[in-house]
């Protein structure tokens, strides 16, 4: 079945791993800063003694969120490159 394909699978398959560790990398780097200094404004507003942890909050569901939307990006090239791959030639 793969045989037909040739070289496309393997671009394929080459361009997916590329593109999944680059952007896994990114959005792990970018999570890990965010968090950091989420973190760091939740402590010093704990130390300060205000309780204003709405904007914190806020920033925690944008990563949340946006997060979700890249992985829902991610099945969906997956899925299309299956059917693309698994199609009859």
């Amino acid at each position: 079945m793969f045989q037909d394909r040739g070289p496309t699978v393997l671009y394929f398959f080459f361009l997916f791993l590329f593109f999944f560790f680059v952007s896994w990398g990114f959005w792990s780097c970018l999570c890990g800063l965010a968090s950091f200094f989420v973190e760091s404004r939740i402590f010093r507003l704990m130390v300060i003694g205000r309780r204003d942890l709405l904007s914190s909050s806020l920033v925690i569901s944008f990563f949340i969120v946006v997060s979700t939307v890249h992985c829902g990006m991610w099945i969906e090239y997956c899925a299309l490159s299956a059917k693309f791959l698994l199609r009859p030639p």
